[in-house]
Parts: C-alpha cells; structure tokens; sequence
C-alpha cells in the first residue's frame, strides 16, 4: 500500500489504535449526554471535577470500564463518550458501564468524594466483562480459590470493599500494556 510508506509506526499506532495519552479535556469535548443531563448538570460538574484528579492509570481503568480499551478513541472515529444519568439512585450505588457502547449510567451521588470513591472502586474492582461467557455453575467464579484471587487483586489496587478510596498508585508504575 502506498500510504503505510508515509507513516511512523507511532502515527499508523494512533490511527489504528487510538491515542495512549489520555486527555480529559478532550474526552470531555467527545461526551454525549442523556436523559436531560448537560455539561453544567451538578452531577456531570462533579464528574469532570473528579475525572481531572485521576492518575493515568485511572484514566485508562476508566476508559477499560466505559469502553472495554484503555486508549481514547480514533480521532474522528465518531465514537463518543455517553453518560446517562440514574436520578433514583444513590450514593449506596455503584456506576454502570455498557461497554459495546462506550456508556457509563452514573447515580446521583450526593458529593465529589462518594462520586470518586464509587467510580473509582467500579472502574477497578468490577470484573463483569471478563464475565461474559459466564460459568455452568451460574456464579462470578468457578471457584473459590478463583474469587479469593480476584479479591487479593482488587486489594493490592488499594480498593477495598467497605473501605476509604486508598491514595493513588505511584506516576512511575506503568499503565501501558
């Protein structure tokens, strides 16, 4: 093909990937909003508010979360962040992600701190995508063993059922994969 020869192997990256770098700014640029939420909604304010706090670890767990890929989207692929609103929910509510379409229902959190303690236990202890074929025995895991290994995962993220958000992980660990 003549166009690869005009390529960097990081620009043919970009466009077949998307970009690793993640840019809120821009990822808030490409958001949808739904069910009569806004950019000035008190609920999608306090999101932005908590989503500029993040690691770019955590960024990448929550695009994994909202998008089943821990890279931004194409540029000019047309797919759009979507963020719908669950107004009879609360702060006893976790998010919930529709990852064939790059969706997150958020519930009325009451503060930023129960809004980023929620998101960010969803966005690293919520192992349902990897839970899609499901298991004959119609539980989370096949075993107990299985489930004591994926607490001791979610543990050494620093989140913890029942507990404060722990503070985020060191600049220097690697979220590339």
């Amino acid at each position: 093909s003549v166009i690869l020869p005009l390529l960097t192997w990081r620009e043919l990256e970009r466009k077949a990937c998307g970009t690793a770098v993640i840019d809120v700014e821009e990822l808030e640029k490409n958001t949808e909003y739904q069910s009569g939420l806004s950019k000035d909604h008190p609920l999608i304010v306090k999101f932005w508010k908590v989503v500029k706090t993040f690691s770019q670890a955590d960024l990448a767990a929550l695009l994994a979360f909202v998008w089943g890929r821990k890279r931004m989207p194409v540029p000019n692929s047309g797919d759009h962040l979507k963020i719908d609103y669950l107004s009879s929910r609360g702060d006893s509510y976790l998010p919930q992600a529709h990852t064939c379409f790059f969706a997150v229902d958020l519930p009325d959190y009451s503060s930023e701190s129960v809004l980023k303690e929620k998101l960010l236990y969803a966005i690293y202890g919520c192992a349902a995508i990897d839970n899609d074929v499901g298991n004959p025995n119609g539980t989370l895991y096949e075993s107990d063993e299985e489930s004591e290994a994926e607490e001791a995962a979610v543990e050494s993220l620093g989140v913890i059922p029942g507990s404060e958000v722990k503070p985020e992980r060191e600049e220097s660990e690697s979220w590339l994969v």
